[in-house]
C-alpha cells in the first residue's frame, strides 16, 4: 500500500498595485490508494486585500482532482469569496491551473482561512 504525503505552498497572487508576502496554502495531507479526500486551500492575506489569484499545482503521480460531469471538483468558500468565479483546468501530467476572480472587482472577505476546497482521489 502506497501513501502520498505532500505539502504545497504556492502563489501567484493578483492584486491591484502591489506585491506581498501573503500566500495560498494547501496544508499537509496523506491519501491512501483508492481514497478520496476533500482538501481545504487557504488564503492568508494579512498584508493586502485581493480580488483575484492564479496558480499552478502539480499533484504527485496517481493523485488527481476528482471530476463531476467533466468539471474538476473545486468549490469556493461562499463567505470568503461571495462574488467570485473559480476556474480549474487540467493541463496534463498532474498539473492544474487555478484562476479565481471577481468580474465586479469584489475583494475577498477576511484575511485568513479557507478560500476553496477541492476533492482529490488516489489511484488504486
Amino acid at each position: 500500500m502506497r501513501k502520498f504525503t505532500f505539502a504545497l505552498i504556492m502563489a501567484l497572487l493578483t492584486i491591484a498595485g502591489s506585491a506581498s508576502a501573503d500566500e495560498l496554502v494547501v496544508p499537509d495531507f496523506t491519501i491512501a490508494p483508492g481514497e478520496t479526500k476533500i482538501i481545504s486551500v487557504e488564503l492568508n492575506n494579512t498584508e493586502s486585500e485581493y480580488i483575484a489569484f492564479e496558480f499552478f499545482m502539480q499533484l504527485p503521480d496517481g493523485v488527481s482532482i476528482a471530476m463531476d460531469h467533466g468539471y474538476p471538483l473545486a468549490e469556493l468558500n461562499s463567505t470568503r469569496a461571495p462574488r467570485h468565479n473559480l476556474e480549474v483546468r487540467n493541463d496534463g501530467d498532474g498539473v492544474y491551473h487555478f484562476l479565481c476572480y471577481s468580474g465586479s472587482n469584489e475583494k475577498f472577505q477576511g484575511t485568513e482561512g479557507e478560500i476553496f476546497a477541492m476533492t482529490v482521489t488516489a489511484d488504486e
